[in-house]
């Protein structure tokens, strides 16, 4: 019993001494809430029928040229854009060239052009941001469907 009392004699003396030697402090946490990058429409990069052996080419600027709508953007800020394929299957192999955009009321392939990649500034802008694709697809020598993946990455730089 002696022993336990001078174990808690112990204990409470260093709580008492243990005190002054704690210390705290706060700071703020913050962020600013931009709005969320959206797509609405987009079209599909339809070449139609290409004869083996033979290529098809969709321009940009052309009224085939596939889009994106960008919608929702935080006109304060830069995007960094690009376009990719993937999951290509088919007698065919398709080369993306030419990226193109534009701030319009409704879909208008006209705008600049950025190869496949490139940074896009947002500021002052208040129409939605329409990003046009086109490419070469080159036809194998045996007929079937052509099916490929065209993915556009868009991400705030600033």
């Amino acid at each position: 019993m002696k022993t336990f009392k001078t174990l808690l004699s112990i204990f409470a003396l260093a709580a008492v001494f243990s005190t002054g030697a704690m210390a705290q402090e706060t700071i703020n946490a913050t962020a600013t809430v931009i709005d969320a990058l959206s797509f609405g429409t987009h079209e599909s990069l339809a070449f139609g029928e290409v004869i083996t052996e033979e290529s098809a080419t969709i321009a940009a600027d052309s009224s085939a040229a596939g889009h994106f709508e960008v919608t929702g953007y935080d006109n304060s800020k830069d995007v960094d854009v690009s376009v990719a394929k993937s999951s290509e299957s088919g007698p065919a192999t398709l080369t993306l060239a030419t990226l193109r955009y534009g701030f319009q009321a409704s879909a208008d392939p006209t705008g600049t052009t950025s190869g496949v990649s490139g940074a896009i500034d947002l500021a002052t802008q208040t129409n939605n941001l329409y990003l046009y694709v086109g490419g070469t697809l080159v036809a194998g020598s045996t007929g079937g469907s052509y099916t490929s993946t065209v993915t556009l990455t868009i991400d705030y730089t600033n």
